[in-house]
Order: C-alpha cells, then structure tokens, then sequence
C-alpha cells in the first residue's frame, strides 16, 4: 500500500495512541482516499458533502 514491510511494521509498532497515528504524514501518503475508495470503502468526505448541499 506505498509502505515497504519494515516501514508498516515500524509505523503499526509505534506506542502513540490511535488519534494521533491516525493524523501522521505517512498514514496520510500510504492510504490515499482513493485507495480506500478502490478497497470499497465509502468516501466519508464526499458523503458528508452531498448531504449538506441538499
């Protein structure tokens, strides 16, 4: 997913809580809004937006 394994298994090791692992650069590169969106994830972003123009 953009990461070599040494790299995911440094980035998975790391003791900092989950909010803030979940606003780091490398998550951010590795998992694109358009890879989630190819693995059938539901874009949250583009959702919230058609819900508020309506």
């Amino acid at each position: 997913m953009g990461l070599s394994q040494h790299d995911a298994y440094v980035f998975a090791s790391t003791r900092k809580g989950y909010w803030r692992t979940a606003h780091s650069k490398t998550l951010s590169y590795s998992l694109t809004n358009r890879k989630l969106e190819q693995l059938g994830l539901m874009n949250m972003s583009k959702t919230l937006q058609s819900i508020q123009c309506d």
